[in-house]
């Protein structure tokens, strides 16, 4: 009874060892197959990611060109009514000074004036 206990053990301890094992296969092969993925769509999705930057730049010189020739006159190249009016940013920036302006008048102190 005695050796069939051993036996029982050593299995017991064979069987830890052949686990470990295995977690430490699988892992291995786990970290392969991501590797390999990386790989993969690193070199399948570069062409496509150059082509992508390649359109953008195209797109952003085409937006660039429009808004000069929105901008200019098609004979003389001088700048038209639509240069002359503020952008967006510019009609903030000066209605908020045209408000401090008027905050500061309204705030200052006047003089008493006497009567006579």
């Amino acid at each position: 009874m005695r050796q069939f206990a051993d036996l029982i053990r050593h299995a017991h301890d064979r069987s830890h060892v052949s686990i470990d094992n295995a977690k430490l296969i699988s892992t291995g092969l786990l970290a392969l197959i991501a590797a390999t993925v990386i790989l993969a769509s690193t070199f399948l999705f570069s062409p496509l990611l150059k082509k992508l930057r390649n359109e953008h730049r195209q797109t952003m010189a085409f937006e660039k060109r429009l808004t000069l020739l929105a901008h200019t006159d098609a004979l003389t190249g001088l700048n038209n009514r639509s240069s002359l009016q503020p952008g967006p940013r510019q009609s903030l920036r000066r209605a908020g000074a045209q408000r401090r302006r008027l905050l500061h008048a309204a705030c200052r102190p006047r003089p008493l004036q006497e009567h006579q």
